[in-house]
């Protein structure tokens, strides 16, 4: 049986949660898509799998969690890629590994984002791109939703517990601090920030 917040990932396709998470997949997979068939690719806190899982027959996909029932879950609908329990600001691959890291919705849970940040840039390739998704704490918008729609019908995740880091357009940019081509813009009529940076060449 799933726990509350896999059937919250495995939910978020239904409507109205769509209207968010569709722009989101579909940034993700403008630039997911521009890889070459082979590429290696980590899925930096991949959740139920669903934005990385389905590349597993094209790229070499890894994908980490803390959550045990995750990789569960992940390793029997993704049987093609690689996933591992594991601690995202201490991971166990080497240094320049990785064309892509992806990072969808993780980095505001995060106790320690710039570490994971650090350590994320480690793991890249020179060249190589972060490709990144968190609610936008700097539009109005998105504490509605979290005091609205989260607090009436999502009653088994409290994003206002969940959330440590409450990103706005600035402060997410000061985290990439360190990477070059740092472009930061929003989808989801500005709810959502979307950011892309790469690791020096």
């Amino acid at each position: 049986m799933e726990t509350p917040y896999l059937q919250y990932l495995n939910d978020k396709d239904q409507f109205p949660r769509s209207l968010v998470h569709g722009p989101i997949r579909r940034f993700l997979r403008t630039h997911l898509d521009l890889l070459p068939p082979g590429s290696r690719l980590l899925d930096a806190g991949c959740g139920n799998g669903i934005e990385s899982g389905p590349y597993s027959e094209l790229l070499e996909v890894h994908a980490v969690d803390n959550q045990t029932e995750h990789i569960s879950h992940c390793r029997k609908t993704y049987p093609n890629a690689r996933y591992q329990l594991a601690d995202l600001a201490r991971l166990g691959f080497p240094d320049d590994h990785f064309a892509a890291i992806l990072m969808n919705q993780v980095i505001e849970h995060l106790d320690r984002p710039v570490e994971v940040v650090s350590e994320l840039r480690r793991l890249l390739k020179p060249g190589g791109v972060l490709i990144v998704a968190t609610p936008n704490y700097g539009n109005f918008a998105w504490p509605l939703i979290e005091n609205t729609y989260h607090r009436w019908f999502v009653t088994d995740f409290d994003a206002e517990e969940n959330h440590g880091t409450h990103y706005t357009p600035d402060l997410l940019r000061r985290h990439l601090d360190g990477f070059t081509d740092i472009a930061v813009g929003t989808v989801c009529l500005r709810t959502i920030l979307v950011a892309t940076a790469r690791k020096t060449p």
